[in-house]
């Protein structure tokens, strides 16, 4: 009786994760289509379309080869011609039907406590970052929930060592070539397997696993991978950890999280929720005398909070700070996986009713940053429309006709401006920051290059476009007076 008891509860809890799990993954992806200029044609996710539609193929930078799997089914549609706005739609997508698949396998091996994490995960240390398509963090959490999930399937079930071995070096793969803080991540779950579950019920040869591969694939990138200049440089922060401890007060990545306790500060929209669930999880581990497990939490918190402040000290910008505190939120939450058991039923409804005011405060959070990424986009459309009202194919502005603050970032305005021009069906524009007027008017009448800020300005333009998405005609460009 005792064990259908227990699996009647298993089975319930199941059932909940499973519901939660189709509406937060239905709701991101109707946004995820609704918004897909939005999330698309930003920064960084507008580099990689613009990359993977210039170049017929998937693009990676800083050796993150794993994001090859968010671009794949958009690479496929490019290639079957499917139009641009297609495309994008796919691209968007893409970026939250991936962790949807993980999470349909996490509930396919009966790890709903690991799946109800992941679900979690895509919402509660999101605002802004919804807008930022292209995520290499949060498919690295992804990838080591999966591990996690897997390590603890295989306890009971025993599958033949290459296939368990190929589902670990999967995992594995995924997360260390998607961002570097899954370096901190897969040893991390795979410690705590080790010390909740304890050497008795720990199945010996998974962990053995799962070990060789973290450490196979952790060299194949070091010998494999070219050298990035923004993650040698994010590396070399370590260094100066004595000097950037010292004067806490001054570093970017400090304040950015605590945000001098603002009401509308980033810690009281973002942060304060996942640090009230490690302060219940420290409280319950305590009350369990579940020791050497507090200990390790503990000093897997703060450390990797302290890891992140020295890795991005000097600021990456809010919202890719909102991005790289995803892993400590990850780190922070994970031991809910078997402090709450929600099957109980004195547990079910205040788990419920808890997990859905998180899920309102955070959609509530992405709510309110809409509007300022929609009228970014407006005021895009009106740049390469309304502004230019007869058509040129080519578009060069001045530095003082940009409120910097409202177009939140620049740099990557070349792609943006492309890519709206397919999704607009107007003729292919692009656009140039100028910070130096006086040389705007020997620019002006040139017709052999591409002014695209990130481009080598010394090559044609049909030498830097594909041609079949991207031509440019050979015209003159049209000047944006300062209003």
């Amino acid at each position: 009786m005792q064990i259908k008891s227990q699996f009647r509860i298993i089975v319930l809890h199941m059932k909940q994760v499973k519901w939660m799990g189709i509406l937060v993954f239905t709701v991101l992806g109707i946004a995820s289509l609704w918004f897909y200029r939005e999330r698309v044609i930003y920064l960084d996710s507008a580099y990689y379309a613009f990359s993977m539609i210039n170049k017929d193929f998937p693009s990676a930078e800083h050796n993150r080869h794993a994001l090859y799997l968010y671009q794949l089914i958009p690479w496929i549609l490019l290639k079957l011609n499917t139009p641009v706005t297609l495309v994008l739609m796919a691209f968007s997508l893409c970026h939250t039907l991936l962790h949807a698949v993980a999470f349909y396998l996490l509930l396919r091996i009966r790890q709903s406590g690991l799946a109800a994490i992941l679900v979690l995960m895509q919402v509660i240390s999101y605002r802004e970052c919804f807008f930022l398509a292209v995520n290499e963090t949060a498919l690295a959490i992804s990838a080591s929930l999966l591990l996690a999930g897997y390590l603890e399937y295989f306890r009971e079930q025993r599958p033949k060592p290459l296939t368990e071995g190929l589902i670990y070096f999967s995992c594995t793969l995924t997360a260390l070539f998607s961002h570097p803080m899954a370096m901190i991540l897969i040893p991390f779950v795979i410690v705590y397997h080790l010390i909740w579950r304890s050497s008795a019920n720990v199945r010996k040869q998974s962990v053995l696993l799962a070990l060789a591969a973290f450490a196979g694939i952790f060299l194949l990138k070091k010998f494999t991978s070219q050298s990035s200049g923004y993650e040698n440089d994010l590396f070399a922060q370590l260094g100066r950890t004595g000097e950037i401890l010292g004067d806490l007060g001054n570093v970017y990545s400090f304040n950015f999280f605590f945000g001098e306790f603002r009401i509308r500060s980033y810690f009281f929209t973002i942060y304060i929720v996942p640090l009230a669930i490690a302060i219940y999880c420290t409280a319950m581990l305590i009350i369990r005398r579940q020791y050497l497990l507090l200990a390790f939490y503990m000093c897997s918190v703060i450390g990797f909070w302290l890891l992140i402040v020295i890795f991005f000290n000097r600021g990456d910008g809010n919202i890719f700070m909102e991005k790289n505190f995803t892993p400590w939120v990850l780190v922070s939450v994970y031991p809910l996986i078997h402090l709450v058991d929600a099957g109980r039923r004195s547990i079910r409804i205040p788990a419920m009713a808890i997990s859905t005011g998180i899920l309102l405060f955070s959609f509530y959070g992405m709510y309110q940053v809409t509007p300022m990424y929609k009228k970014r986009l407006y005021l895009m459309d009106q740049l390469i429309t309304v502004k230019n009202p007869s058509g040129k194919a080519k578009l060069l502005i001045q530095d003082s006709t940009v409120n910097h603050d409202e177009w939140l970032g620049i740099w990557a305005l070349p792609y943006e401006t492309l890519l709206l021009s397919k999704v607009k069906k107007i003729p292919n524009t692009t656009a140039r920051i100028y910070h130096n007027e006086e040389h705007i008017n020997k620019e002006l009448h040139r017709t052999d290059i591409f002014l695209g800020a990130d481009f080598i300005p010394v090559l044609p333009a049909s030498y830097l476009l594909n041609q079949k998405h991207f031509r440019l005609p050979e015209e003159t460009y049209t000047l944006i007076e300062q209003p």
